[in-house]
Protein backbone atom coordinates (compact mmCIF):
# COMPACT_ATOMS: atom_id res chain seq x y z
CA UNK A 1 0.00 0.00 0.00
CA UNK A 2 2.47 2.76 0.83
CA UNK A 3 5.68 0.91 1.60
CA UNK A 4 6.00 -0.59 -1.93
CA UNK A 5 -9.77 -13.75 4.37
CA UNK A 6 -7.87 -11.72 7.68
CA UNK A 7 -5.48 -13.66 9.68
CA UNK A 8 -6.51 -16.92 10.55
CA UNK A 9 -6.72 -15.95 13.96
CA UNK A 10 -8.63 -12.86 14.96
CA UNK A 11 -8.43 -11.49 18.30
CA UNK A 12 -10.76 -9.22 19.77
CA UNK A 13 -9.37 -5.93 19.69
CA UNK A 14 -11.90 -4.96 22.75
CA UNK A 15 -9.38 -7.37 24.82
CA UNK A 16 -7.00 -5.97 24.10
CA UNK A 17 -7.85 -2.59 25.98
CA UNK A 18 -8.09 -4.06 29.17
CA UNK A 19 -4.92 -5.62 29.95
CA UNK A 20 -2.39 -3.58 31.47
CA UNK A 21 0.85 -4.16 29.42
CA UNK A 22 0.54 -4.53 25.60
CA UNK A 23 4.38 -5.21 25.46
CA UNK A 24 3.84 -8.86 24.77
CA UNK A 25 1.10 -9.20 21.83
CA UNK A 26 3.03 -10.44 19.02
CA UNK A 27 2.54 -8.94 15.23
CA UNK A 28 4.79 -10.01 12.20
CA UNK A 29 6.04 -6.99 10.70
CA UNK A 30 7.72 -6.10 7.44
CA UNK A 31 9.71 -3.12 7.85
CA UNK A 32 10.13 -0.39 10.50
CA UNK A 33 11.78 3.05 9.70
CA UNK A 34 12.13 6.58 10.99
CA UNK A 35 12.39 8.97 9.96
CA UNK A 36 9.53 8.80 7.09
CA UNK A 37 8.29 12.29 5.19
CA UNK A 38 6.46 10.68 2.65
CA UNK A 39 3.51 9.52 4.73
CA UNK A 40 1.79 11.96 6.52
CA UNK A 41 2.59 15.34 7.90
CA UNK A 42 6.12 15.81 9.54
CA UNK A 43 9.32 13.54 9.86
CA UNK A 44 7.28 9.97 11.12
CA UNK A 45 8.12 6.53 12.32
CA UNK A 46 6.74 4.12 9.80
CA UNK A 47 5.81 0.65 10.48
CA UNK A 48 4.49 -1.68 7.85
CA UNK A 49 2.66 -5.23 8.94
CA UNK A 50 3.20 -8.26 7.32
CA UNK A 51 -0.12 -9.68 5.46
CA UNK A 52 -2.52 -8.89 3.30
CA UNK A 53 -5.83 -11.05 1.73
CA UNK A 54 -6.60 -8.00 -0.42
CA UNK A 55 -3.82 -8.84 -3.04
CA UNK A 56 -5.03 -5.38 -5.17
CA UNK A 57 -3.77 -5.32 -8.43
CA UNK A 58 -0.54 -2.99 -9.43
CA UNK A 59 0.09 -3.13 -5.30
CA UNK A 60 3.78 -1.71 -5.00
CA UNK A 61 4.05 -3.82 -1.83
CA UNK A 62 3.66 -7.57 -2.99
CA UNK A 63 6.50 -8.52 -0.36
CA UNK A 64 4.04 -7.97 2.35
CA UNK A 65 0.95 -9.84 1.36
CA UNK A 66 2.39 -13.11 2.33
CA UNK A 67 1.29 -13.73 6.17
CA UNK A 68 3.91 -16.16 6.80
CA UNK A 69 6.72 -13.58 5.24
CA UNK A 70 8.40 -10.81 7.26
CA UNK A 71 9.15 -11.30 10.85
CA UNK A 72 7.81 -12.28 14.55
CA UNK A 73 8.16 -10.01 16.67
CA UNK A 74 5.90 -7.98 19.91
CA UNK A 75 4.36 -4.85 20.34
CA UNK A 76 6.83 -4.17 22.74
CA UNK A 77 10.28 -4.02 20.28
CA UNK A 78 8.14 -1.88 18.11
CA UNK A 79 7.10 0.50 21.06
CA UNK A 80 11.11 1.11 21.85
CA UNK A 81 11.41 2.51 17.99
CA UNK A 82 8.60 4.65 19.15
CA UNK A 83 10.28 5.97 22.25
CA UNK A 84 13.17 6.68 20.41
CA UNK A 85 11.80 8.61 17.42
CA UNK A 86 9.61 10.42 20.31
CA UNK A 87 13.14 11.26 21.52
CA UNK A 88 14.21 12.81 18.37
CA UNK A 89 11.17 14.66 18.04
CA UNK A 90 9.08 12.28 15.38
CA UNK A 91 5.78 13.99 14.11
CA UNK A 92 3.82 11.29 14.33
CA UNK A 93 3.39 7.51 13.56
CA UNK A 94 1.96 5.86 10.35
CA UNK A 95 1.08 1.84 10.23
CA UNK A 96 0.83 0.60 7.01
CA UNK A 97 1.22 -2.73 5.35
CA UNK A 98 0.16 -5.07 4.55
CA UNK A 99 -3.01 -4.94 5.78
CA UNK A 100 -3.22 -3.86 9.60
CA UNK A 101 -6.11 -4.93 10.28
CA UNK A 102 -5.08 -8.51 9.73
CA UNK A 103 -3.64 -8.10 13.14
CA UNK A 104 -6.26 -6.43 14.70
CA UNK A 105 -4.89 -7.35 18.07
CA UNK A 106 -1.34 -6.04 17.55
CA UNK A 107 -2.98 -2.75 15.96
CA UNK A 108 -4.95 -1.77 18.90
CA UNK A 109 -1.84 -3.32 20.93
CA UNK A 110 0.34 -0.80 19.55
CA UNK A 111 -2.06 2.07 19.09
CA UNK A 112 -2.90 2.09 23.28
CA UNK A 113 0.87 1.64 24.09
CA UNK A 114 2.09 4.67 21.61
CA UNK A 115 -0.56 6.93 23.04
CA UNK A 116 0.72 6.29 26.71
CA UNK A 117 4.14 7.19 24.89
CA UNK A 118 3.07 10.14 23.55
CA UNK A 119 1.38 11.13 26.59
CA UNK A 120 4.48 10.76 28.51
CA UNK A 121 6.14 13.37 26.59
CA UNK A 122 4.68 16.69 25.86
CA UNK A 123 6.55 20.17 27.01
CA UNK A 124 6.70 19.99 30.84
CA UNK A 125 7.11 16.40 31.17
CA UNK A 126 6.23 15.86 34.45
CA UNK A 127 2.61 16.82 33.73
CA UNK A 128 2.41 14.40 30.80
CA UNK A 129 3.52 11.09 33.18
CA UNK A 130 1.16 12.04 35.32
CA UNK A 131 -1.88 12.84 32.47
CA UNK A 132 -0.56 8.98 31.44
CA UNK A 133 -0.64 7.51 35.00
CA UNK A 134 -4.45 8.08 35.06
CA UNK A 135 -7.76 6.23 34.21
CA UNK A 136 -7.10 5.48 30.83
CA UNK A 137 -10.98 5.55 30.52
CA UNK A 138 -11.15 9.31 30.46
CA UNK A 139 -7.76 10.65 28.71
CA UNK A 140 -7.24 14.17 29.28
CA UNK A 141 -7.62 15.94 25.68
CA UNK A 142 -4.37 15.68 23.73
CA UNK A 143 -1.82 18.89 23.09
CA UNK A 144 -0.42 19.51 19.84
CA UNK A 145 1.69 15.88 20.28
CA UNK A 146 2.43 13.44 17.18
CA UNK A 147 -0.82 11.98 15.54
CA UNK A 148 -1.39 7.96 14.18
CA UNK A 149 -2.08 7.35 10.62
CA UNK A 150 -3.25 3.99 9.96
CA UNK A 151 -3.42 2.55 6.26
CA UNK A 152 -6.40 0.11 5.41
CA UNK A 153 -7.32 -1.27 2.55
CA UNK A 154 -11.01 -1.94 4.27
CA UNK A 155 -13.99 0.41 4.23
CA UNK A 156 -16.53 1.43 6.93
CA UNK A 157 -19.25 -0.10 4.82
CA UNK A 158 -18.21 -3.73 4.91
CA UNK A 159 -18.85 -3.78 8.83
CA UNK A 160 -20.31 -5.97 9.44
CA UNK A 161 -21.40 -8.21 6.57
CA UNK A 162 -17.64 -8.57 5.57
CA UNK A 163 -15.95 -7.40 8.36
CA UNK A 164 -16.43 -7.80 12.23
CA UNK A 165 -17.16 -5.18 14.16
CA UNK A 166 -14.50 -5.83 16.66
CA UNK A 167 -11.65 -5.49 13.85
CA UNK A 168 -12.47 -2.35 12.53
CA UNK A 169 -12.34 -1.44 16.44
CA UNK A 170 -8.63 -1.63 15.99
CA UNK A 171 -8.62 1.42 14.56
CA UNK A 172 -10.74 3.16 17.52
CA UNK A 173 -6.77 4.73 18.77
CA UNK A 174 -5.85 6.35 15.03
CA UNK A 175 -6.24 9.79 14.57
CA UNK A 176 -6.85 9.25 11.23
CA UNK A 177 -7.07 6.80 8.68
CA UNK A 178 -6.74 6.32 4.95
CA UNK A 179 -9.43 3.76 3.94
CA UNK A 180 -10.06 1.74 0.49
CA UNK A 181 -8.52 -0.93 -2.11
CA UNK A 182 -5.64 0.63 -4.52
CA UNK A 183 -7.23 0.77 -7.44
CA UNK A 184 -4.07 1.18 -10.41
CA UNK A 185 -6.96 2.33 -13.13
CA UNK A 186 -8.24 5.31 -10.75
CA UNK A 187 -4.51 7.53 -10.34
CA UNK A 188 -4.52 10.84 -7.55
CA UNK A 189 -2.90 13.24 -6.94
CA UNK A 190 -4.26 13.81 -3.53
CA UNK A 191 -1.09 13.70 -0.84
CA UNK A 192 -0.90 10.17 0.82
CA UNK A 193 -3.85 8.46 -1.23
CA UNK A 194 -2.73 5.95 -3.84
CA UNK A 195 -6.12 6.07 -5.54
CA UNK A 196 -9.23 8.54 -6.30
CA UNK A 197 -11.49 6.04 -3.84
CA UNK A 198 -9.42 6.23 -1.35
CA UNK A 199 -10.26 8.79 1.77
CA UNK A 200 -8.10 10.38 3.81
CA UNK A 201 -10.37 10.30 7.63
CA UNK A 202 -9.25 12.51 10.47
CA UNK A 203 -11.61 10.26 13.63
CA UNK A 204 -9.73 12.92 16.60
CA UNK A 205 -9.85 16.16 17.65
CA UNK A 206 -6.09 16.46 16.81
CA UNK A 207 -6.75 14.14 13.42
CA UNK A 208 -8.83 16.99 12.50
CA UNK A 209 -6.17 19.51 13.69
CA UNK A 210 -3.32 18.02 12.06
CA UNK A 211 -5.65 16.43 8.21
CA UNK A 212 -8.08 18.26 8.02
CA UNK A 213 -5.75 20.66 6.05
CA UNK A 214 -4.79 18.51 3.78
CA UNK A 215 -7.46 16.82 2.49
CA UNK A 216 -7.66 18.66 -0.51
CA UNK A 217 -4.15 19.19 -0.98
CA UNK A 218 -2.55 17.73 -4.00
CA UNK A 219 1.25 16.53 -4.66
CA UNK A 220 3.26 19.91 -5.43
CA UNK A 221 5.74 18.88 -8.63
CA UNK A 222 8.58 16.28 -7.98
CA UNK A 223 9.56 13.19 -6.23
CA UNK A 224 6.57 11.35 -3.93
CA UNK A 225 8.83 8.87 -2.90
CA UNK A 226 12.46 7.59 -0.65
CA UNK A 227 14.61 5.43 -1.72
CA UNK A 228 16.87 4.04 1.01
CA UNK A 229 19.36 1.10 1.40
CA UNK A 230 18.08 -1.57 3.46
CA UNK A 231 19.40 -2.56 7.15
CA UNK A 232 21.82 -5.39 5.32
CA UNK A 233 23.18 -3.60 2.79
CA UNK A 234 22.08 -6.27 0.19
CA UNK A 235 18.79 -4.02 -1.25
CA UNK A 236 17.02 -0.55 -1.25
CA UNK A 237 13.03 0.16 0.04
CA UNK A 238 10.97 2.27 -0.93
CA UNK A 239 8.94 4.36 0.89
CA UNK A 240 5.61 6.75 0.03
CA UNK A 241 2.91 6.82 -2.79
CA UNK A 242 4.54 7.04 -6.08
CA UNK A 243 2.74 9.04 -9.18
CA UNK A 244 1.87 6.75 -12.10
CA UNK A 245 5.03 5.94 -13.80
CA UNK A 246 6.87 6.83 -10.83
CA UNK A 247 8.63 3.38 -10.15
CA UNK A 248 9.77 2.84 -13.55
CA UNK A 249 11.49 6.52 -13.71
CA UNK A 250 12.95 5.38 -11.10
CA UNK A 251 14.43 2.08 -12.23
CA UNK A 252 15.35 3.79 -15.41
CA UNK A 253 17.25 6.69 -13.20
CA UNK A 254 19.12 3.85 -11.41
CA UNK A 255 19.68 1.74 -13.94
CA UNK A 256 21.57 4.44 -16.08
CA UNK A 257 23.89 4.72 -12.86
CA UNK A 258 24.88 0.98 -13.69
CA UNK A 259 22.41 -0.28 -10.71
CA UNK A 260 20.00 -3.10 -11.67
CA UNK A 261 17.24 -3.80 -9.43
CA UNK A 262 16.05 -8.02 -9.22
CA UNK A 263 12.81 -8.72 -8.17
CA UNK A 264 11.29 -5.36 -7.28
CA UNK A 265 8.31 -5.70 -5.24
CA UNK A 266 5.71 -3.93 -7.51
CA UNK A 267 6.17 -6.44 -10.00
CA UNK A 268 4.04 -10.27 -9.97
Amino acid sequence: MSEGKLGSEVVDAADVTDVADVADVPVRVADGCFPVETLGPGRRLGVWFQGCALACPGCMSRHTWDAAGGRATTVGELLKSWEAALALGAAGLTVSGGEPLAQPAALAALLRGADRLRRARPPGGRAGRDEAEKSEATPAPLPDVPDFLVYTGHEPDEVPDRLPEEVWAALDGADAVVTGRFRVAEPTDLVWRGSANQRLVPRTPLGIRRYAPHLACTYPPGPRISLRPNDTGTGANVYGVPARGELRQVERSLSSTGIHLTNPSWRP
